[in-house]
């Protein structure tokens, strides 16, 4: 008599179809399907209860079989896997728009258990797509007043990009100096031509950051009210100033002294002095005349 071992069911979970445009990444609005797949190594069928937990920036779409959804979990019970074979469960899910996270994940496991560690061949983790943004700053100042732009000071200012996605960027950036600067360095080195300069493919990491540094000097004499710096993603509009991308720092105060004769009481606009002297002189005239008696 042969006498059958027990049901042994293992679970494996893999993402298996991408609607999105770039293979392995988790696009907004994209639909992810799930298989998972219950192995069962034993000579006895198996009444198996299952449990797929959806991550944050995923929606549940739907199961199949169908299972029992709540929120962000599926669960289905007496699943019946064959005695030495195999049963596909599918879960279809949409990713979040706009994206949040730097990867979505989903997991499966037996009822009832521990999550299982991510990633792992119960647990799918995708990374999301490169999403950087500008920050800019004047961080440093050779001048005497901070926050004012004084005549051939060295004004230092820092660009952050920061990349809240799971996939590395490759990045171009522009960075363009306002009338009364003149560029002298950046970091890493920029292509500079005048008031502008550019990088080309700037990596910046995953869920990560990256600091490029441009100094300028303030041109003496200042002409100008304020200085002004800003950074862009190239081939994009000049973002407003001031903003998070664009610097604006005044010069000094430097005040000049006009006046002008603005009111008179008298008939002949502008003529008061000019009758007073005219005056004096004809009474000096009289004088002489009579041998200086009057």
């Amino acid at each position: 008599m042969v006498t059958p071992t027990p049901a042994n069911v293992t679970v494996a979970k893999a993402l298996t179809s991408e609607s999105g445009s770039q293979a392995g990444i988790a696009e907004g609005g994209e639909t992810l399907v799930y298989t998972i797949t219950l192995t069962n190594s034993g000579g006895t069928a198996a009444s198996y209860d299952l449990t797929d937990t959806l991550g944050a920036g995923l929606t549940y779409v739907s199961s199949s079989p169908s299972g029992t959804n709540v929120g962000q979990t599926t669960t289905w019970t007496s699943l019946a896997v064959p005695a030495n074979g195999t049963l596909a469960v599918t879960v279809t899910a949409s990713v979040d728009t706009p994206v949040t996270v730097s990867a979505v994940t989903n997991l499966a496991k037996p009822s009832g258990t521990p999550d299982p560690s991510c990633p792992s061949a119960t647990c799918v983790v995708t990374p999301t797509p490169a999403n950087v943004t500008v920050a800019k700053a004047l961080t440093s100042e050779s001048g005497s007043q901070a926050g004012i732009a004084e005549g051939g000071e060295t004004l230092v200012y820092t660009i952050t990009l920061t990349n809240s996605g799971g996939t590395a960027a490759s990045y171009d950036l522009t960075d363009t100096l306002g009338a009364g600067l003149t560029y002298v360095s950046s970091s890493p080195s920029g292509t500079n031509v005048g008031q502008t300069t550019t990088w080309t493919s700037l990596a910046v990491p995953a869920n990560g950051t990256l600091a490029v540094t441009v100094t300028a000097s303030v041109d003496t004499p200042v002409t100008v009210s304020a200085v002004t710096n800003l950074a862009k993603p190239s081939g994009t509009p000049d973002p407003s100033c001031p903003s998070a991308t664009c610097v604006v720092t005044p010069t000094p105060a430097n005040v000049t002294v006009a006046k002008a004769l603005t009111s008179e009481s008298g008939s002949q606009a502008g003529d008061r002095g000019r009758r007073r002297d005219a005056g004096v002189h004809d009474h000096a005239d009289e004088q002489r005349r009579h041998g200086g008696e009057l």
